[in-house]
């Protein structure tokens, strides 16, 4: 009871006369917050940056020197991380961009056909990646010969691939005029045609036969604005297609069925993606 007794006032007096604040212990930060802004807004100009740059960075424009572990800590703290970078062109024009979705962005998916050529060969359906022990190579033995290269001249819309045809070597405009016809026949929902600026694109014949004797629009799309036609991804997910089914050898009919694996669904999300209403 006499400890008891001793004890019990101390506490209620400790609790009156101490703040009970706890403070940090450790050491301080090496980075403030301004150095972390600051490197944020370096890899927000040029994501390509290395650490040993965003360090001589640092040094230079802030008198700050720290090793490369703690800027690669900071960045793990904002939530970045190191990934593969998606190229856009310098020459790319923001202006027409803008201008083409104007014109072009206020009608239904349902009112669009894609069309674009992709080149596939040999090599298209080898696999990029495998497994190996830690600290080998991943080899896979393989022909370098690309073999004979095939076109495919598909067309996508909401409902998928509606053609895909397939010619040995490069496409022409005499390869391309005849596939028009069944595309915007006098009748269906689509009326208007997509296309990039490629030149074979760009012929007298191919407007008649789309404007004049389909009664279609013909639209081609602002230089180098591959984002904004859906169907791009379908060439990738052909090309994946054949990596899964066929990663030795492809022959025209398995590159056909490669686009007929695309699916409905798959198109309605690659138009939206692209900005389309659907």
């Amino acid at each position: 009871m006499e400890v008891a007794e001793t004890r019990i006032p101390w506490r209620p007096a400790w609790r009156a006369t101490d703040s009970q604040i706890r403070f940090l212990t450790g050491c301080s930060r090496i980075l403030s917050t301004e150095d972390k802004n600051f490197i944020l807004s370096l890899l927000q100009a040029r994501p390509s940056l290395y650490l040993d740059e965003l360090q001589a960075a640092l040094y230079t424009h802030r008198a700050v020197n720290v090793s490369l572990s703690t800027i690669s800590r900071a960045l793990v703290a904002a939530a970045y991380s190191r990934k593969s970078i998606s190229r856009e062109a310098l020459e790319r024009n923001e202006a027409l961009r803008a201008a083409w979705q104007a014109q072009w962005g206020f009608y239904d998916a349902s009112a669009y056909l894609w069309i674009d050529e992709c080149g596939i060969n040999d090599h298209s359906g080898q696999r990029l990646f495998g497994y190996a022990p830690i600290g080998h190579h991943c080899v896979e033995r393989s022909f370098f010969n690309h073999g004979v290269k095939y076109s495919t001249l598909p067309a996508l819309a909401v409902e998928g691939i509606l053609a895909a045809s397939i010619f040995e070597g490069a496409i022409t405009k005499e390869q391309i005029a005849p596939l028009l016809n069944p595309f915007s026949p006098e009748g269906v929902s689509h009326c208007i045609l997509v296309c990039d600026n490629c030149a074979i694109h760009h012929d007298e014949e191919i407007r008649q036969l789309v404007e004049d004797e389909c009664g279609a629009k013909l639209c081609y799309l602002p230089p180098y604005s591959p984002d904004f036609n859906p169907i791009e991804e379908a060439f990738s997910k052909a090309k994946s297609w054949l990596r899964r089914h066929y990663p030795h050898i492809i022959d025209p009919t398995q590159r056909h069925q490669a686009f007929l694996s695309i699916t409905s669904q798959d198109a309605l999300g690659w138009i939206e993606n692209c900005g389309h209403s659907i």
